[in-house]
């Protein structure tokens, strides 16, 4: 019984496979193929334990190496989709959904009698740090932090951001070209004014505003750092 299972699953295999080919061939998904991808093995040891890695090599945007392997991944993909069936129409599709102008608000905190949220309305390409009375009133929301201001290229977005507990001040962090690297920076949240100093390469937080009452604007941070 077991074999003639087995006999009847390569048969439909062998059926289908034809299929597949003519449509890989149909759509050139046989040509060309993606560039090869380097190794350059780097090992660390937490604990005892190796743990190696081949591709560390691609995190250094800087290196030319990277941007051309990158560039390559990039046709290459682009030759395989441009010629997919009814990409256009797909494109088209999407294009029309992204310029509907549809708020949506994420990541609501309440400090001090005010609720800040991060909105994202199309066609911008990042949220916006906003600040409102309450989730009943968004007409009554105003900007208090917009990386389309900081970056008009849309390459800077908002990673997080933390509010003090009068709702004074907001520590948001920015990072650029989606590098989730971001900076805290410190910002008046009824002027969108910043103010402080900068916590560079921040990638992860346990922060705590002071009161914006105290004589200094001062802000405690701890946190891990990017590497």
């Amino acid at each position: 019984m077991h074999a003639c299972r087995i006999v009847a699953v390569l048969a439909a295999a062998a059926l289908a496979a034809p299929a597949c080919q003519r449509r890989q061939s149909a759509l050139g998904l046989g040509e060309p193929r993606p560039p090869e991808t380097r190794r350059a093995p780097v090992t660390d040891v937490y604990k005892s334990v190796s743990i190696t890695d081949d591709y560390r090599w691609l995190e250094d945007w800087s290196d030319p190496r990277v941007r051309a392997w990158n560039d390559g991944q990039n046709a290459y993909a682009r030759s395989v989709v441009d010629r997919l069936p009814g990409v256009e129409a797909i494109r088209d599709q999407v294009a029309a959904m992204r310029r509907i102008a549809v708020p949506r608000y994420s990541h609501l905190a309440m400090a001090g009698g005010t609720l800040f949220a991060l909105k994202m309305e199309p066609p911008r390409q990042q949220a916006v740090l906003v600040s409102m009375v309450s989730e009943e009133d968004p007409a009554s929301a105003t900007k208090v932090v917009d990386p389309g201001r900081l970056d008009p290229a849309g390459g800077t977005s908002i990673d997080w951001y933390v509010p003090s507990p009068d709702g004074r001040l907001v520590v948001v962090s920015l990072s650029e070209g989606g590098s989730e690297r971001g900076h805290a920076r410190v910002y008046d949240a009824a002027t969108g004014s910043e103010i402080g100093d900068v916590v560079h390469r921040v990638n992860w937080r346990i922060l705590r505003c002071c009161s914006s009452r105290a004589r200094t604007t001062r802000v405690s941070i701890r946190c891990t750092r990017a590497r």
